[in-house]
């Protein structure tokens, strides 16, 4: 037998989330002038949106995201390790490698930022580099994509599957 929660969120779940893509347009603006900026992440469920930022220095406050934000909901900020910046910089850097990666028996399969939920709220996880064939990342491999430092980058072998 099936039961409710195997059919996803209620109903008034699903009402909230689009009371709330308007609000996640508005702190998307916001975070479009702050150098810290990473995403905007909803948690209908418990009627709150999630801004993930950096440490990095910006003159975008987190007030100025909560004056966005009617008085119906409530933003919560959560820590990224990349800023949207840093992470279509690698995006691109991953595209322009390929070639150079199947030469050295590396095929990207899949690739981008890792956001996952802790007990503690949202986070932007680093950015993952799926990868499938015989070769490995070695330090001269994986040099070029450490641009941000060591932990900003996770290379993980595995295949992506369609279905």
């Amino acid at each position: 037998m099936t039961s409710s929660s195997d059919l996803g969120p209620p109903p008034e779940v699903w009402a909230f989330q689009e009371r709330l893509h308007p609000v996640c347009e508005a702190l998307e603006a916001v975070g479009a002038g702050d150098l810290a900026f990473f995403c905007v992440a909803t948690d209908a469920a418990n009627r709150r949106l999630i801004v993930c930022r950096t440490g990095e220095a910006s003159t975008v406050t987190e007030a100025d995201y909560q004056a966005v934000v009617p008085s119906w909901t409530r933003v919560d900020f959560g820590d990224a390790v990349l800023n949207r910046r840093q992470v279509e910089t690698l995006d691109q850097l991953v595209r322009e490698r390929t070639d150079w990666l199947k030469a050295r028996g590396i095929s990207p399969q899949a690739f981008g930022p890792r956001s996952d939920r802790s007990g503690i709220g949202w986070h932007g996880g680093p950015f993952e580099l799926m990868y499938d064939g015989p070769g490995e990342f070695d330090d001269e491999t994986r040099e070029p994509f450490l641009l941000y430092g060591p932990g900003t980058v996770i290379f993980k072998r595995g295949r992506v599957v369609s279905l």
